[in-house]
């Protein structure tokens, strides 16, 4: 019996095939607003935190508008299916972003971090690891640039981050004395229930006391 057949006679579809993680500077995809990488980024994000009212349009004008407003060394990690049947439009089917941002840590100590925001895999595409590669691809940028004291971030799910990507959940208290934000919750810090830190090894000397965001929750 051939290898791509099943026990009925039923031949199985071959492998999903995914382009390695690209990351770019989100200040040069946003430049080209019409290109098919950048629209589909933003159509996956609008899937994944969909709200009334979100579409792909308007995700991308959110992230245009935060990026006028703050230098911060932004990139995007997007993992994509090639274009099938030479329609020419790519696929983006996981994706997050990243961004450097100065924060007070609880000695008062202003301390260059990397934010992690928006990590997405699209629902069909789930259970490959995708979601995992863009994370890693991100996290390089920790591991490359000694200026980066550690990655902060939250999460609704720390155990993807503990045990596949070495990061370390840490209960400090998180907020935002600037009180600015797009919202509510963007203003008072961090929302979600876990706040994270990578790698592990940064949280042993990370200071006690609260986090100032000093600017809006990501």
């Amino acid at each position: 019996m051939a290898a791509a057949e099943t026990m009925a006679g039923t031949a199985q579809p071959p492998p999903p095939v995914y382009e390695p993680v690209a990351s770019c500077p989100a200040s040069v995809l946003l430049a080209e607003d019409s290109a098919s990488l950048l629209h589909s980024t933003c159509a996956l994000w609008a899937t994944v935190f969909a709200k009334p009212g979100r579409t792909a349009e308007t995700m991308q004008a959110a992230q245009q508008a935060e990026l006028e407003g703050e230098a911060r060394e932004e990139q995007w990690h997007v993992v994509w299916r090639p274009a099938v049947g030479g329609s020419g439009d790519q696929m983006v089917v996981a994706a997050c972003r990243s961004f450097v941002r100065v924060i007070k840590a609880g000695d008062g100590q202003e301390v260059r971090v990397l934010a992690l925001a928006h990590v997405a895999s699209h629902p069909d595409t789930r259970g490959h690891g995708l979601g995992l590669q863009v994370v890693r691809a991100a996290m390089k940028r920790v591991d490359d640039d000694p200026t980066i004291a550690a990655s902060l971030f939250q999460t609704g799910v720390p155990k993807f981050y503990t045990s596949k990507l070495g990061a370390v959940e840490i209960s400090h208290g998180v907020v935002n004395s600037t009180g600015e934000g797009s919202d509510e919750k963007r203003r008072n810090g961090f929302w979600d229930p876990h706040v994270m830190l990578y790698p592990a090894s940064a949280a042993g000397a990370w200071p006690k006391g609260a986090i100032d965001l000093m600017g809006p929750g990501y």
